[in-house]
């Protein structure tokens, strides 16, 4: 009996240790996948129905659904950037429209900020929003050291992606990227490996290699202001 008894401590003693093995090699395996690229298609698949190309007149942008209450008679809004917007805020101005594919649906312009480089559009049409990182809990600070970032934008289906460049402590309204962005793409999100958005592309500098976007806190500071 004492000697079954030894065994099934000893059996109880080698499983814990197998267990918590197992564990750390969990614990291991998620750290480096966390610095891996991302799998973009898989990525892709995950946030593209919520991403949307915006047309003022002759001028194109993207933009994406984000989680804000919508006026009667509408659905999502549409967060973009202010400039793609800019000739639909003069009187007299072309409306705006969105769309993900060969069809136009109208919006309507609800607010914007040129400061801030942002503006937000409401549709008749069900696109799910994005989280934004900062609500769940994934600082841009944490994700620029341990993953990749990917823009999407107005060319539907293209994405362009590379590595959080700086994020500025006296300028923290802002987040630089080497993922390139192109003619049209100003006003779709800068997601990072989750899916989830850490800001909206706003601008390049003409042949620096440099991209900036608006980090989605100070996005959502002043949409709260407009």
């Amino acid at each position: 009996m004492d000697k079954l008894r030894n065994e099934a401590d000893t059996l109880g003693r080698t499983v814990t240790s197998l267990q918590d093995q197992v564990g750390d090699l969990s614990s291991e395996l998620k750290q480096t996948a966390k610095k891996l690229p991302p799998n973009l298609p898989d990525l892709i698949r995950q946030v593209k129905h919520s991403i949307v190309t915006v047309y003022v007149g002759t001028a194109q942008g993207s933009g994406f659904a984000v989680d804000l209450e919508p006026p009667a008679g509408y659905q999502p809004a549409i967060l973009t950037a202010a400039h793609v917007v800019d000739a639909a805020t003069h009187m007299g101005g072309p409306r705006v429209f969105v769309s993900q594919g060969p069809d136009l649906i109208p919006a309507k312009l609800w607010t914007w900020g040129f400061r801030a480089d942002i503006a937000v559009i409401y549709v008749d049409a069900r696109f799910p929003p994005l989280p934004w990182a900062s609500d769940v809990g994934h600082d841009p600070a944490l994700v620029t050291s341990l993953s990749r970032s990917v823009v999407l934008y107005g060319l539907e289906g293209t994405t362009t992606s590379g590595i959080i460049s700086q994020l500025y402590s006296q300028f923290p309204a802002l987040i630089q990227t080497d993922a390139a962005m192109n003619p049209g793409n100003s006003g779709g999100p800068l997601i990072n490996r989750y899916g989830e958005v850490l800001g909206v592309n706003s601008f390049a500098l003409s042949g620096q290699g440099l991209n900036f976007a608006s980090a989605i806190d100070n996005t959502y500071a002043h949409l709260i202001r407009c």
